[in-house]
Order: structure tokens, then sequence, then C-alpha cells
């Protein structure tokens, strides 16, 4: 069985998960102090663990190991997160 595929819901899907990650290790219950690099990991790993995850269970070959814009949507929502923490830090 075939199933369509999504190329731009996936990008998508995997930012917001970078967001959602980023922002869950910079918020103060989560908080262990993590450098710029280590939050863009998280970041990362975050945003496309689940769909690495799905592609693996359908046996197909995973996108964020095939096409880096993954990784630049990724590291662009995770520098967002950070943004959004710094300025609410400030505000709050």
């Amino acid at each position: 069985m075939d199933l369509p595929s999504f190329p731009r819901i996936d990008v998508f899907a995997a930012g917001i998960n970078a967001l959602n990650a980023t922002l869950i290790a910079r918020s103060p219950s989560h908080n262990r102090g993590y450098t710029l690099v280590g939050v863009l990991i998280i970041a990362f790993i975050g945003g496309v663990g689940g769909g690495v995850t799905r592609d693996v269970l359908l046996n197909d070959l995973p996108g964020p190991l095939t096409h880096v814009v993954f990784l630049i949507a990724c590291l662009l929502m995770g520098l967002l997160g950070l943004a959004i923490d710094a300025y609410s830090v400030r505000r709050g």
C-alpha cells in the first residue's frame, strides 16, 4: 500500500515540534542551564523524532535524513523559541 506524501506538512510539523521542544526545554520547570547549542540539538531531535519514528515503522527512508530543509526549519524555529523565551523573561 502506497501512502500519499505531504513534504510541506512534514516540514511544518517538524518546525512546530522544534518550537515546542525549545520552549519546554527553556521553561522554569525543565531548565537545566542548556547552552545555545544544547537547546538547538533538543529542538532538532524534538522536531524530527516523531517523523523519523513514523517512517521507520512504515519501513520507509526518513525524510529528515535525506532533506536538509528539516534541519534548517528546526534550527530556525529553535532560534525563534529562544527569542520568545528571552522576550517573555524580560517582559514577564
